[in-house]
């Protein structure tokens, strides 16, 4: 068994893998305005990337896992009930597997797992979709203590700070 778990993807038997690329993003429905968004929708989407790069991101090979309807964005916790029902089954794949009794090219059936390789999102997105404060918040980095926007764009890596994860 440990064999076969470092075959992470290659000649896995009667296993597949399934890799997908997770996609967040909000966007104005009623189109550009002087103004600026006057409401918004935000879209949950996978992409499965194991098709071929032409076909992977056509409509008919998209899983669209939520519209969330406006007028607003979605706020951090909110996000949240919106993600679990995409991730859960996700990670539940992964551990104990997904067993198919018909699949093409295996008369004994097979055994999935499936997980998100890549997240593919703008930064707000991003930020929103990992539970991190806004790229403009004053405490910015989720990795050291820099905060203001004195420290932004400081390249003097060696005076960082680490965060302590256990005062978060």
């Amino acid at each position: 068994l440990d064999g076969q778990r470092k075959l992470l993807f290659v000649d896995r038997k009667k296993e597949i893998r399934l890799l997908f690329s997770l996609h967040v993003d909000s966007f104005n429905i009623e189109g550009l305005r002087i103004r600026g968004a006057t409401s918004s929708s935000t879209v949950i989407s996978m992409a499965p990337l194991g098709l071929p790069a032409d076909l992977r991101y056509k409509a008919e090979c998209i899983y669209l896992a939520a519209i969330i309807p406006g007028p607003r964005e979605p706020s951090l916790e909110a996000l949240n009930h919106y993600l679990r029902p995409v991730i859960n089954p996700l990670v539940a794949s992964w551990e104990r597997g997904v067993f198919h009794s018909r699949v093409a090219g295996k008369l004994d059936g097979c055994v999935s797992r499936s997980a998100i390789a890549a997240a593919v999102m703008d930064l707000v997105a991003a930020r929103k979709t990992a539970q991190l404060a806004s790229h403009s918040a004053h405490q910015y980095c989720t990795v050291c203590t820099c905060s203001q926007r004195n420290t932004r764009g400081r390249t003097d890596f060696a005076n960082w700070c680490p965060r302590d994860p256990i005062a978060l």
